[in-house]
């Protein structure tokens, strides 16, 4: 029983040495002006550190993060995570298909990369995700 506390406050030191957002980047009006160009609850933003991989941030709901979807540009099905890692060691990516679509490259000319889907009938195309997230991102001071 007393090894709990100790256990707890050394997962909590190991978060907070990990990668995160710089600290002049506020997360709560990043997501709200990721929501305002992106739109509903079907869209998945993760950013990561392209040096370790590891998210930094996210918008959007778990299970849009973390469903399936077709890959578009390859046979089979990925997750917004699975991007996300792509993404961290360079991949650009703009596609969509099947009420799906993808984007995902750097986060600007910093240490991050990002990954994006929407799914539905209102999902933007691909480079429209991307050009919309570039700008976001700049206006964030990313």
């Amino acid at each position: 029983m007393r090894r709990l506390p100790l256990v707890l406050a050394a997962c909590a030191g190991l978060t907070a040495c990990g990668p995160s957002l710089p600290k002049s980047v506020n997360a709560d009006g990043l997501k709200v002006d990721i929501g305002r160009v992106m739109g509903d609850d079907f869209t998945c933003v993760i950013l990561v550190d392209k040096a370790s991989g590891r998210e930094v941030f996210k918008s959007g709901l778990n299970q849009s993060c973390r469903n399936a979807y077709p890959a578009c540009t390859s046979p089979g099905e990925i997750t917004a995570y699975d991007l996300a890692k792509s993404a961290a060691k360079g991949a650009a990516v703009a596609t969509g298909c099947q009420s799906v679509s993808w984007a995902a490259g750097a986060a600007g000319k910093g240490p991050y990369a990002y990954a994006a889907v929407m799914y539905g009938k209102r999902a933007l195309p691909g480079m429209e995700m991307t050009r919309r997230l570039d700008a976001v991102f700049s206006n964030n001071g990313l």
